[in-house]
C-alpha cells in the first residue's frame, strides 16, 4: 500500500465543543462497542441505541460523503446544532490531517494539513485535495476517486453485506463500480474505463438497431425477409429511374431544359452586373462629403460690409439672406437623400428578381441532375440495406 497509496491512519473522531464523547483509534483492528446499563430491568445491560451506527455516520460525514444522503442530516438541531463542527484527526503518509465539517456548511469543509488551514467552497474540491495527498506518488496515473476508495472501506450497513461489489444501500440501485477493487488488485483503470466506454457504445448501437428493426418490421408485423424483398423492389425502381434519366438526357426535352438554364444564367449575370453598378453608385453617394455650410456669423459680417457701401441698393434684410442660404443647403441635402433612396429601391427590386430567378434555376437543375435527389434516394436505400444485413 505504501507504493501505490499513502498510508491512512485514523486517530480520533470528536466534536469541536464536546457534544459527543470522542472516539480514539489505535493501530490494528478497532471494534466499536456500545455499552449501556438499564437499572430498571433485571436483565441487565443493553447495547442498542447507544450510537454505534451514528459514530460510523460521523466518520463518513468527515470523509466528505453527500450530506443530503447522510443520516447526519436527519439529526434534530436541538440534539446537535448545525453550527457544531465534527472533527476527524488522521495521518496520511506521515502528514497530520484534520478534517473539519459542520452541517450548516456541509458543502464547505475545512482541512488542516500540518497546521495549515485550507478552506473549500465546493465539496468536490476538498475530495480532490485529499486524493492528491493519498495518491501523491502516482505521478498522474489513473486512480479511483476519493469517495470510491472509501466506499469499499466503509460499507453502508444497508448494503446487507451480501456482495463484495455492492457496498451502497441496495435500495438506491447504484451502478457497480469496480475502480477501487481493480486498482487495489493492480489492474489498469485506464483499460477498465475504456472497456466501459466501448460497452456503452455497443449498447447505444444495439438500441438504434433494435429501434430501426422495429420500424422496418412495423413492430414485428413483418419478417426481415419481406423487408429485404421490398428493398430489392425499391432498388429495381431506382435502376429504372436511372436508366430513364440517362435516356432523358438525349432527347429534345433535355435540350430544351438546358437552353432554359443557359437563358436563366445569362439573365442572372445581367442582373448581377446591374446590381454591382447600382451598389457602386450608392456607395459613392454615401461617401460624398456633406454640402459645405456657411456660418451665419460670416454672412452677417459680409452683409454689414456691403450694406454700408451699397446703401439703398440693399433691400433684403439679414434674416431673409440667412433664410435663403438655409433653403439652398436643405435643397442640396434633399437631392442627395432622394437619389440614395431611389438607388436603395432599385437594389431591393433587383435582389428580389435575382432570388426568384435563382430559385427557378435551382428547380430546373434538380430535374436534370441525377446526382441530386436520386443520389440521396439511392444512399438512403443503401443505408436501409446495410441495417437489414
Amino acid at each position: 500500500m505504501g507504493k501505490e497509496i499513502n498510508r491512512i491512519r485514523i486517530n480520533r473522531l470528536y466534536s469541536e465543543n464536546g457534544v459527543f464523547k470522542e472516539i480514539l483509534f489505535h493501530d490494528g483492528v478497532n471494534i466499536i462497542l456500545g455499552e449501556k446499563y438499564d437499572d430498571s430491568l433485571v436483565r441487565g445491560r443493553k447495547t442498542n441505541g447507544v450510537g454505534k451506527s451514528m459514530s460510523i455516520e460521523f466518520l463518513d460525514f468527515c470523509f466528505l460523503n453527500d450530506y443530503d444522503k447522510s443520516r447526519v442530516a436527519r439529526i434534530p438541531k436541538e440534539v446537535f446544532e448545525p453550527e457544531e463542527n465534527v472533527m476527524l484527526d488522521l495521518e496520511i503518509g506521515g502528514e497530520a490531517i484534520t478534517i473539519k465539517r459542520s452541517r450548516k456548511e456541509a458543502e464547505k469543509p475545512v482541512i488542516i494539513r500540518n497546521g495549515k488551514t485550507v478552506s473549500f467552497d465546493k465539496i468536490q474540491d476538498a475530495r480532490d485535495y485529499l486524493s492528491e495527498i493519498i495518491f501523491a506518488e502516482l505521478n498522474g496515473k489513473m486512480v479511483p476517486s476519493f469517495r470510491n476508495l472509501f466506499s469499499i472501506l466503509m460499507r453502508d450497513e444497508r448494503s446487507e453485506f451480501t456482495d463484495i461489489i455492492k457496498c451502497h444501500d441496495l435500495r438506491k440501485r447504484i451502478p457497480d463500480d469496480l475502480s477501487a477493487h481493480l486498482f487495489l488488485l493492480g489492474f489498469s483503470l485506464e483499460a477498465y474505463r475504456n472497456t466501459l466506454s466501448k460497452i456503452k457504445e455497443i449498447e447505444n448501437v444495439t438500441t438504434v438497431i433494435t429501434k430501426n428493426k422495429k420500424e422496418l418490421t412495423q413492430e414485428g408485423k413483418k419478417k426481415i425477409s419481406d423487408v429485404r424483398a421490398e428493398l430489392n423492389a425499391l432498388e429495381d425502381e431506382l435502376q429504372k429511374l436511372e436508366e430513364a434519366m440517362e435516356s432523358f438526357k438525349t432527347n429534345e426535352t433535355f435540350d430544351s431544359m438546358e437552353a432554359e438554364l443557359i437563358e436563366l444564367e445569362s439573365l442572372l449575370e445581367q442582373l448581377r452586373k446591374r446590381q454591382k453598378a447600382l451598389r457602386h453608385d450608392y456607395d459613392k453617394i454615401r461617401r460624398m462629403p456633406k454640402p459645405e455650410q456657411i456660418d451665419d456669423n460670416e454672412i452677417e459680417l459680409v452683409y454689414n460690409q456691403f450694406k454700408s457701401d451699397l446703401g439703398e441698393a440693399v433691400v433684403k434684410s439679414l434674416n431673409e439672406v440667412v433664410g435663403f442660404k438655409n433653403k439652398v443647403e436643405e435643397f442640396q441635402r434633399m437631392l442627395v437623400n432622394q437619389k440614395a433612396k431611389e438607388l436603395e429601391k432599385q437594389l431591393q427590386e433587383i435582389a428580389e428578381q435575382i432570388r426568384t430567378i435563382d430559385d427557378e434555376y435551382s428547380e430546373k437543375l434538380k430535374i436534370i441532375d441525377k446526382k441530386g435527389v436520386l443520389k440521396n434516394f439511392k444512399t438512403s436505400i443503401a443505408n436501409i440495406k446495410l441495417l437489414i444485413v
